[in-house]
C-alpha cells in the first residue's frame, strides 16, 4: 500500500458502528437544535408577554379609559362654548399643540388666546373610537359638525374629521395634540 494512501476497513461491523455514530450525532444535533429552537420561542414569548402586560391594560381598563377619553374629548369642546380657559389648560398638557384643518399649528397659548375670538354653537359628534394604545395613551377619533363664530361672525359648517392623543400623566388624562382634516363631500 503506498505511504500517502488512507486505511479504510472493509470490516462491515466498522461500518455499521461509523453509521451508528454518525445517526446518533445527528439526532443529538437535531434535538440540541430543537431545543435550542423551543427555548428561544419560549423566551420570546415569555418577553411579549411581559410586554404586554406591563403596557396594555385588560378588558374592563379598556373599557374605562375609553370611556374617560371620550368624556374628556367632550369636556375640552365644551370649552369653546363656556370659554373656560383654566378647564382648557387643565385638561391639556403644558406642550399641547392642534394642527388645524387649514395647516397651521398651535400651541397651548394660541388656543387660549382662540377662546377669546371663538364660539362653539351645536355640534356633534359622529362615529368616535377611542384606540387604547397602553395604560397611559390613547387615541381618539371622530367626525364632527360643529357651528362656530369668529368675532360674532357665523363660520360655515363644515364636516371636519378630528384626532386626538391623550396621555395619563399621574392620575389625570390630558391632550397632548389635537388635529382636524376637511371631509371631502362627494356630490
Amino acid at each position: 500500500m503506498p505511504q500517502n494512501a488512507a486505511y479504510f476497513s472493509l470490516d462491515p461491523m466498522t461500518h455499521v458502528r461509523f453509521a451508528s455514530q454518525l445517526v446518533s450525532q445527528m439526532l443529538f444535533m437535531k434535538t440540541k437544535s430543537f431545543i435550542s429552537r423551543f427555548l428561544w420561542l419560549t423566551a420570546c414569548c415569555a418577553f411579549s408577554s411581559t410586554l404586554t402586560a406591563a403596557s396594555g391594560p385588560d378588558t374592563s381598563d379598556a373599557a374605562e379609559i375609553k370611556a374617560t377619553i371620550a368624556k374628556r374629548e367632550k369636556q375640552a369642546l365644551e370649552t369653546f362654548k363656556t370659554h373656560d380657559k383654566k378647564l382648557y389648560a387643565e385638561l391639556c398638557l403644558p406642550d399641547f399643540y392642534e394642527i388645524t384643518s387649514e395647516g397651521t399649528i398651535n400651541t397651548l397659548q394660541d388656543e387660549l388666546k382662540e377662546l377669546d375670538d371663538y364660539v362653539l354653537g351645536d355640534y356633534r359628534m359622529e362615529d368616535v373610537v377611542v384606540t387604547v394604545l397602553s395604560r397611559t395613551t390613547a387615541l381618539i377619533r371622530y367626525k364632527i359638525h360643529a357651528q362656530y363664530t369668529f368675532k360674532g361672525k357665523p363660520l360655515p359648517v363644515e364636516s371636519i374629521l378630528a384626532t386626538a392623543v391623550w396621555v395619563k400623566e399621574g392620575n389625570e388624562w390630558k391632550a397632548a395634540t389635537y388635529q382636524e382634516v376637511k371631509v371631502q363631500e362627494h356630490p
